[in-house]
């Protein structure tokens, strides 16, 4: 559900038993949710199941499920927030190309079924940089030098992880 109460039309949706008897025991792809705002999720069984949604204009939002469900569950997407800055190197914006921005989910909290990968973004000509869509709450935001190196998802949070201790950047 959208923060006005609309359906979040197209928005993904994970799920990821929890519990001894967990089946999966995995986050597992359980759909799109409807133009009416409704997802039948029976790809999971267990005791309970943490679910996540992620809408482009929204983020994602996360819940935690007792099963069976005695009435249906709505996963509500908070008013998104954004994060904007100006990356200066020694007065004036770096080559293009030289850094790029991340921001990792300072939250905590209840992750769902899928956690908050860090997000990654360019620095304009101008040294500007922007995220939207994002979940509202605390992130630190913090440079890196060119992702050349970048092959797996693994890799980008190994690099975000290492770049957090880097003390030669502007």
């Amino acid at each position: 559900e959208r923060p006005d109460g609309g359906a979040a039309a197209g928005a993904e949706v994970f799920a990821h038993a929890r519990g001894s008897d967990a089946i999966p025991d995995a986050p597992v792809h359980a759909g799109r949710v409807a133009d009416d705002g409704t997802l039948r999720v029976d790809c999971v069984s267990g005791k309970e199941v943490a679910l996540s949604a992620r809408h482009p204009a929204y983020g994602l939002c996360h819940l935690s499920v007792t099963l069976p469900a005695a009435a249906p569950v709505v996963l509500r997407f908070e008013e998104p927030a954004s994060i904007t800055g100006t990356v200066r190197e020694g007065g004036t914006p770096p080559a293009r190309g030289k850094y790029m921005v991340y921001a990792v989910d300072w939250r905590g909290g209840n992750r769902g079924a899928m956690p908050s990968m860090p997000q990654i973004t360019a620095v304009d000509a101008e040294g500007k940089f922007r995220y939207r869509a994002l979940a509202p709450g605390g992130y630190r935001v913090g440079l890196v030098s060119t992702l050349g190196a970048i092959r797996s998802p693994g890799g980008m949070v190994g690099y975000v992880r290492d770049a957090m201790f880097a003390t030669d950047l502007p």
